[in-house]
């Protein structure tokens, strides 16, 4: 297991790219818990979404990103895919965003730059700090190179929650090799669960698990697919915002979460913001997915 390059936005001793002090924690490093929970009594609401080459440019659309934060505000724990900014001062701003709109205080584990070509990109928790710890976080080992860009696992503690300790698997898959990544991620879950003994465990991200990129015949007999796992988004759903129909983002669980989650949906952001065609597209080529955990 590698160190993470990734970083845990907290009162540390280095600071990087603005004021904020910051501290790297290495992969195996554990975060003594924060004390008393305030979830809400509806669950926690757990988001994920590929926000469509996330970076400088993006972040410097006050429209869009007014749009993002709007959509990402009522949420505890929220995982971001296809980061794109070698100077991560774009989800620094989304950062100081959130916590500029919302009533709570939300803080952030950063992944390291990942991707076989010059095009690297991040994974991203935020998170409510008086709501979750994370326990541990590091990115999966991968000896066999299956991932272009390794799942960003993370180990978080929920004391309100019904049962206090889950794992989150964060990951976007590379389109070309999406059968044989899916397929490896059942390797990623199985590794985790045994390094913790917590069979709670949340796979969720851009799967590209759909259309033409992963058939039917592959999902069905893709590990992740199986009877161990529950998919919560299913071959049906439309995840995209634009004119095709596929369900690329998925949320998947370990069928011991599976009684203590309620209403996984897409978020349809154009629709509850009122936004047109170019509006959407300038915020993401995909739609989020959710659900509630208790």
């Amino acid at each position: 297991m590698r160190l993470i390059v990734g970083v845990l936005i907290t009162v540390g001793l280095i600071s990087v790219l603005s004021s904020e002090p910051w501290s790297a924690l290495s992969a195996d490093k554990s975060v003594t818990p924060s004390g008393e929970a305030d979830l809400a009594p509806d669950g926690l609401h757990v988001i994920s979404w590929n926000i469509q080459v996330f970076g400088r440019s993006k972040a410097s659309k006050p429209q869009v990103m007014a749009h993002i934060v709007e959509t990402l505000q009522y949420y505890d724990l929220i995982a971001i895919q296809e980061i794109r900014d070698k100077s991560q001062t774009a989800i620094q701003q989304l950062l100081e965003a959130l916590n500029n709109a919302s009533q709570h205080t939300y803080t952030m584990i950063v992944g390291e730059r990942l991707g076989r070509s010059a095009s690297k990109e991040q994974y991203a928790y935020v998170y409510r700090v008086d709501v979750l710890t994370p326990l541990r976080f590091y990115t999966a080992d991968d000896p066999d190179d299956v991932f272009h860009r390794e799942p960003l696992v993370a180990y978080f503690q929920c004391p309100a929650c019904v049962s206090p300790n889950f794992i989150v698997v964060n990951v976007h898959t590379d389109p070309d090799e999406a059968h044989e990544e899916v397929d490896a991620l059942s390797d990623v879950v199985t590794t985790a669960i045994q390094a913790s003994a917590i069979q709670d465990v949340l796979v969720l991200g851009d799967l590209n698990a759909d259309c033409g990129y992963m058939n039917q015949h592959e999902r069905e007999t893709s590990p992740l697919f199986g009877d161990e796992f529950t998919m919560l988004i299913g071959d049906d759903v439309d995840t995209t915002t634009g004119k095709t129909h596929c369900a690329y983002d998925r949320l998947v669980v370990t069928n011991s979460l599976l009684p203590r989650i309620e209403h996984a949906r897409v978020v349809a952001f154009d629709d509850d913001l009122d936004l047109d065609e170019a509006q959407t597209k300038a915020v993401s080529d995909h739609y989020p997915v959710a659900l509630t955990l208790y």
